[in-house]
């Protein structure tokens, strides 16, 4: 046997380390980078919880912000016509006027299911549940 080959038979022989639960990955990159809330999200929450009443921080959760347009998911059919018309023009008006940077030109109510996790998502609440298109 020569050299060559007598290294690439050690270099075999060495202990190699068996594979890690993606679990543990996990755990350790969202611990490293946890999941963020978009900054957008926590200041649209609060205008609204500010200049809404209570059935709409009941029956509403913010869903998302994409192009300029607020989308807020209600969870009652009978809710979704009435809260777009006591609230659609108010609520563009308020956001446009204390949110500037953020160039909201429209709010949209659709029928949308609740949040999956308990204690989150109401709009007047922070941490919402939805599409984080921007932030």
């Amino acid at each position: 046997m020569d050299e060559r080959q007598l290294q690439w038979i050690a270099h075999n022989r060495r202990w190699r380390p068996a594979a890690e639960p993606i679990a543990d990955v996990l755990k350790r990159e969202l611990r490293r980078a946890p999941l963020k809330v978009p900054r957008w999200r926590s200041r649209v929450a609060g205008v609204l919880a500010e200049v809404t009443d209570g059935t709409f921080a009941e029956h509403t959760w913010l869903a998302s912000l994409r192009a300029g347009v607020v989308t807020l998911n209600v969870d009652d059919p009978a809710l979704v016509g009435v809260l777009r018309m006591q609230w659609h023009r108010a609520l563009v008006d308020v956001l446009g006027e204390r949110l500037p940077d953020l160039g909201i030109v429209d709010v949209r109510f659709r029928l949308g299911p609740a949040p999956q996790t308990p204690g989150r998502g109401r709009a007047s609440g922070a941490d919402a549940v939805g599409d984080d298109a921007e932030g």
